[in-house]
């Protein structure tokens, strides 16, 4: 589509027959924006040189948007991976594919890399959720980690207060107060009273 308007705006021949060239190469990944891009600029300059820099320029624009935009969104939700994950694949896959079978490998690394990381991302959740902390069928988890810790202690400490016949020990607080001079200030407990002392 933007193709079209451009190369119709421009005044450049069937811009139809270009926009749909685009269209039809551009579902190659990654080198699909170059291959539809380079002969569709130099058929606009061949027309005119300022019709040749702007389709250069609309294309430029076109194909950041599309691969650093566009395409890494439509595939996280396509796979459900992450966009980040989506773009760190192909240029991972990009680089080795490159580096083992030079640009027929890129190309082919680049159509394989995003179905990989979605395998590995579902391996990765898998292998999470096997080592994670074994649950009791039918029960809820505690709302706060140490919560049922501290209920535990707490009935077990009501357990011994009401088994034990003897009144709980009363501790008797006084405010605290202060040294003006400067130095040190503790406080001090006693068997039945804390004390400040300087």
């Amino acid at each position: 589509m933007v193709v079209f308007v451009t190369l119709t705006v421009l005044g450049v021949p069937f811009p139809l027959l270009w926009a749909l060239w685009v269209a039809l190469v551009d579902f190659l990944p990654m080198v699909g924006g170059a291959l539809a891009g380079i002969p569709t600029v130099l058929f606009a300059l061949g027309h005119s040189l300022t019709a040749g820099l702007v389709t250069a320029a609309a294309f430029i624009a076109y194909q950041q948007i599309e691969n650093h935009v566009l395409n890494p969104v439509v595939m996280s939700r396509t796979v459900k991976v992450n966009p980040l994950l989506v773009l760190l694949s192909l240029l991972v896959g990009t680089s080795i594919g490159n580096w083992v079978g030079g640009f027929f490998g890129s190309f082919v690394a680049a159509l394989l890399s995003i179905p990989v990381a979605g395998a590995l991302q579902v391996i990765a959740r898998e292998l999470w959720q096997a080592t994670a902390w074994p649950r009791p069928p039918d029960s809820e988890p505690p709302a706060e980690p140490g919560l049922a810790v501290r209920n535990e202690q707490a009935s077990e400490t009501d357990r011994r207060l009401r088994g034990a016949e003897q009144e709980p020990t009363k501790v008797e607080l006084k405010a605290p107060t202060f040294d003006l001079s400067g130095g040190p200030c503790a406080w001090q407990r006693s068997d039945t009273s804390m004390s400040h002392s300087p």
